[in-house]
């Protein structure tokens, strides 16, 4: 038997029973892509830790001194940042899904919200 599960907040019963029916975002050739995509953020994310490592005058110094290699990880940070608030998003309807799949009760054979 499924633990009881409390809808997400501000999701009435009905808006629960309608969402309990969706299916897949996407398919696995497609997580695939997005995986491999996710891949090759490391850089950029590197590059924005090395940013937080830094103080105002060490990148103030790099704008004055190094505008080219300023810009281009100006770039990829706000590369970066994009990415993370997609992921961001990405998870939070992700576990939304969970939620609601814990709502369903088990001795059904057709899922049955409880």
């Amino acid at each position: 038997m499924a633990s009881e599960s409390v809808p997400p907040d501000g999701m009435t019963g009905a808006e629960l029973e309608a969402a309990a029916t969706f299916g897949p975002a996407f398919d696995d050739e497609t997580m695939a892509k997005l995986e491999t995509v996710a891949q090759g953020v490391g850089v950029s994310r590197r590059l924005a830790l090395i940013a937080m490592a830094r103080g105002a005058d060490s990148l103030g110094k790099m704008h004055v001194e190094q505008p080219d290699a300023f810009r281009e990880m100006r770039e990829r940070i706000e590369d970066f940042r994009a990415h993370a608030q997609g992921l961001h998003e990405l998870a939070e309807a992700a576990a939304l899904r969970m939620v609601i799949a814990e709502c369903f009760e088990e001795s059904e054979e057709a899922p049955a919200i409880v």
